[in-house]
């Protein structure tokens, strides 16, 4: 009697992966989005308040606006 055995070849988690359907390029974009979003309300959150109401912003507005793309570049 033969026994067939499954072996996932597709890499980490097969399938199922939250990667899959990622290409390599895709998921470089979107860390580099990320840690240029995070760069950017560290950047903000160092200007003292008049800067900040310069720009039109309030300091409690800065993580909102820069995750959800309100700002622009």
């Amino acid at each position: 009697m033969s026994t067939v055995t499954s072996v996932n070849t597709s890499g980490f988690g097969g399938s199922s992966s939250k990667l899959s359907g990622f290409s390599f390029n895709e998921l470089t974009a979107r860390v580099k989005n990320y840690f240029d979003r995070a760069r950017a309300v560290h950047q903000l959150e160092a200007l003292d308040d008049r800067m900040l109401a310069d720009i039109g912003l309030e300091r409690c507005d800065i993580r909102e606006m820069v995750w959800s793309g309100k700002l622009s570049r």
